[in-house]
């Protein structure tokens, strides 16, 4: 049984595994219906800080560790070190003081901290596994994300959450249009997208992406910086069914659109 938290609405609550889609989906929905995004990857580094500064135990000691010593530790420690629960509670509170309406998404999000609008992926171990494979995840932290697939089916099934099974045979597309079917009671109520709001909406993510890195980069144990490194930001074209995404550097600051891409209208801050 939920007990509602504090929260604003709408918003929408997609949660699941690392490699499970999650992240793809929410993003058309973003574009197709004029939502703004919360990403939980995207504030992963104000979230350590604001731990380290509560002073949880866990986030102190993984300061203090160099990436290497990290992976090397034992998986409870690790998973402790991730910070799923405590991430849960901080997303949570960042909802609860963004503008909507509102899709927020990510592994930390789990049944105890979302609002009524709230659905997971949950997709097969194996799945899971070559995907994350595919992407050039190492052994390291594909062992912490294969953990985190089966803790986050646990806690879904035993909250008898919402929830969507990601198979082999599952496209991007259907993922999608079970989002939209799950929430429609959400998404026909709400007004009706421009292309400026589009591409407004998406540049807000971007920007969202290019502050990450920047933070990333700012950590004491880390001698990156933002130019030398590359991300990955969405097309800001403002198209419905743009999904164009470019790897460009980190610290890339002008207007981004995919080749043969233009804007159509004005672009502005979103409302």
């Amino acid at each position: 049984m939920y007990i509602e938290p504090m929260t604003r609405e709408p918003t929408l609550w997609i949660g699941g595994a690392p490699g499970s889609g999650k992240t793809t989906a929410a993003a058309t929905l973003a574009v197709r219906h004029g939502l703004h995004r919360y990403h939980a990857d995207t504030r992963t580094w104000d979230h350590r800080a604001r731990a380290v500064a509560a002073g949880n135990p866990h986030a102190i000691r993984w300061e203090e560790l160099t990436p290497a010593q990290r992976l090397d530790r034992p998986l409870d420690d690790l998973f402790d070190m991730w910070l799923h629960e405590e991430r849960a509670d901080m997303i949570a509170h960042d909802a609860a003081t963004s503008p909507t309406p509102l899709v927020v998404e990510g592994t930390p999000v789990i049944p105890r901290v979302t609002g009524r609008h709230a659905v997971w992926l949950l997709i097969e171990p194996a799945l899971q596994r070559h995907r994350l494979t595919r992407r050039g995840v190492g052994d390291a932290h594909l062992r912490l994300y294969l953990h985190l697939g089966a803790h986050i089916t646990a806690q879904v099934h035993a909250a008898a959450a919402p929830h969507i099974t990601v198979t082999p045979d599952t496209t991007p597309g259907q993922v999608v249009a079970a989002l939209e079917t799950h929430f429609r009671d959400v998404l026909t109520h709400l007004p009706p997208v421009t292309p400026p709001m589009r591409a407004a909406l998406t540049r807000e993510a971007n920007r969202a992406v290019a502050l990450q890195y920047r933070q990333f980069c700012r950590r004491p144990w880390n001698d990156h910086t933002p130019d030398r490194l590359t991300a990955e930001f969405e097309c800001e074209c403002g198209g419905r069914d743009c999904r164009r995404v470019l790897r460009l550097p980190a610290d890339h600051t002008g207007p981004i659109r995919a080749p043969g891409h233009t804007p159509v209208g004005n672009v502005g801050p979103p409302a």
